[in-house]
């Protein structure tokens, strides 16, 4: 089981949100025409045995169909066509066979199942629905009516009989629960699908696409955040600048400064703490929300990230490149966030007004 839906999923992860119905449709009768086509063959080789030649020919008809079906419609996504034909052919054969040996238990189960089935794995319009329902029905009500008007034209040995009856029985129950069974595998499968693309969606809606940091549309939600569950909890604010960007992008061309903003990045995230957050805020700026830190603190901890920044090897057409930063940084006041971010953006200024490369927070 746990391998179907692996298939299943591998499948599924080709499509888009859109695409799961066609998929899911895809694989239930996929499964439903095996099933026919492995029920009737098995019929074939129980009439051949015996030797009766309307059934033989009734399930060569069937296998012919089938595999019409699965080999043309399947392919050209037909689901509604393709449902049409196992209902009819299932209807009509349930006919055929009650004519044949009278009516039984396993033909009355064949009609339920019909029915059963219409209900359980709904498709196409409520009206189609019920024009192959009422077809079923008006078939079923024929062939009880064949069962008072005629004698059986065939009657089976006990054994015989008895043998035909159980994998009827067999047939029946197994092809409902297949179904069922798939389908809710199918069901499972798709919304973990969904819950998974709705978690991408909107991880690509708060990153930026350059840097894969948080971008300024989430910040604002995570402030928002901060405010309802972290009132009483001490936090800063840096605002972080790649010194002497433009002379880079202008010597080194933009590409290099997109590899340069990328390093940054992907630099804060390693050496930052677990609970610190950083988001592109435009351009060549970062901003670092810091939690459970002072002041003192949270100079410390960005000063000590920015020495190991102008350490760190970068590398860009074949030639070194110094990469180094201006940080300011003040308290986060959650009251008066905003007010607070254009502190910690004046305290930015200074920062590189005194030379850059360096943490200014006031103290």
């Amino acid at each position: 089981m746990a391998k179907i839906q692996e298939t299943i999923a591998a499948q599924l992860s080709r499509y888009s949100i859109a695409g799961y119905d066609n998929i899911k449709q895809h694989v239930i009768l996929s499964v439903a025409l095996a099933f026919c086509i492995m029920a009737h063959t098995y019929l074939l080789v129980f009439f051949a045995m015996g030797k009766i030649e309307p059934l033989i020919i009734a399930n060569i008809g069937s296998l012919a169909i089938y595999y019409f079906t699965a080999a043309f419609l399947i392919k050209r996504r037909r689901y509604l066509i393709i449902r049409t034909i196992i209902v009819c052919e299932v209807s009509l054969y349930a006919t055929f066979t009650g004519y044949m040996f009278g009516i039984g238990n396993y033909i009355i189960g064949n009609f339920l199942l019909i029915l059963v089935l219409q209900l359980l794995l709904p498709y196409g319009d409520l009206w189609y629905r019920w024009m192959l329902s009422l077809f079923s029905i008006s078939l079923m009500v024929f062939s009880f009516s064949l069962g008072y008007i005629t004698a059986p034209v065939l009657v089976l040995p006990d054994f015989e009989n008895g043998i035909f009856i159980a994998a009827n029985i067999c047939i029946m129950l197994f092809g409902t629960c297949i179904e069922i069974k798939i389908e809710q595998i199918i069901l499972s499968v798709i919304d973990e699908s969904h819950k998974y693309s709705l978690e991408k969606a909107t991880l690509a809606a708060n990153t930026d696409a350059l840097t894969s940091a948080y971008n300024r549309r989430y910040a604002d939600e995570y402030i928002e955040n901060l405010q309802a569950s972290s009132p009483n909890v001490n936090f800063c604010v840096a605002m972080v600048d790649a010194d002497k960007f433009k002379e880079i992008n202008d010597v080194l061309g933009h590409d290099v400064g997109d590899q340069v903003l990328i390093h940054i990045t992907k630099y804060f995230q390693t050496h930052l703490r677990q609970n610190d957050m950083l988001f592109r805020w435009g351009g060549d700026e970062f901003l670092i929300i810091l939690k459970e830190i002072t002041l003192p603190q949270a100079h410390g901890v960005l000063d000590r990230v920015r020495k190991q920044l102008i350490d760190t090897p970068f590398q860009a057409k074949n030639q070194a490149v110094n990469i180094s930063i201006s940080v300011g940084v003040a308290e986060f006041d959650l009251c008066n966030p905003y007010a607070s971010i254009e502190r910690c953006d004046q305290n930015l200024l200074v920062s590189k007004q005194r030379g850059r490369n360096m943490v200014y927070s006031g103290l």
